[in-house]
Order: structure tokens, then sequence, then C-alpha cells
């Protein structure tokens, strides 16, 4: 008959191999989300770029709000240019 400490050991590493999976099933799930939202941003840009701006109910002013975006990073200067490169590194992983 094995030991407590064998025993302990045995169930230890099982449920730590289980958050590992239950982890990486977050992760992916989390992954997913954010390229249905990438998606859904790039329809909305489509979409009011051929459309218009005021015309689109759902999506709203995507592309204002992309442009207010990118013109204040522009006027922080450097700390703006760290935040593009900080966004951008986000988006690609």
């Amino acid at each position: 008959m094995p030991s407590k400490e064998l025993q302990c050991s045995f169930c230890c590493e099982q449920q730590f191999q289980e958050l590992i999976v239950m982890l990486d099933k977050a992760s992916k799930t989390v992954s997913s989300l954010t390229g249905l939202g990438v998606g859904l941003l790039a329809l909305a840009i489509v979409v009011s770029l051929l459309v218009g701006p005021g015309q689109v109910a759902f999506f709203g002013a995507v592309v204002s709000n992309i442009t207010s975006l990118i013109t204040t990073l522009g006027a922080a200067g450097l700390p703006g240019l760290i935040a593009l490169g900080v966004i951008v590194w986000l988006f690609q992983r």
C-alpha cells in the first residue's frame, strides 16, 4: 500500500495537470474572443466607410473613434508611440 506522501504527491500532480488544461482552455477562449472582436472591428470599419458614419446604428462612429485615437497617440509623442507599439504587440500575440 502506498504511503500517504505518495498519494498526496500523485493527487497534487493530477490537480496541477487539470489546472494547466483549464488555463489552456481559458487562454484559447480569450484568444478566440479577441479574434472575433478584431473581425467585428474590421467589419465595422468597412461598413462605416461604404455606407457612411451616421448611417449604421449598430457600429456607431468607429472610423472617427479610431481617427481620434491615432490623433491622441500622435500628439502624445514618444509615450504615444510606445502605447501604439504595445497595442500592436498585443494584437499580434
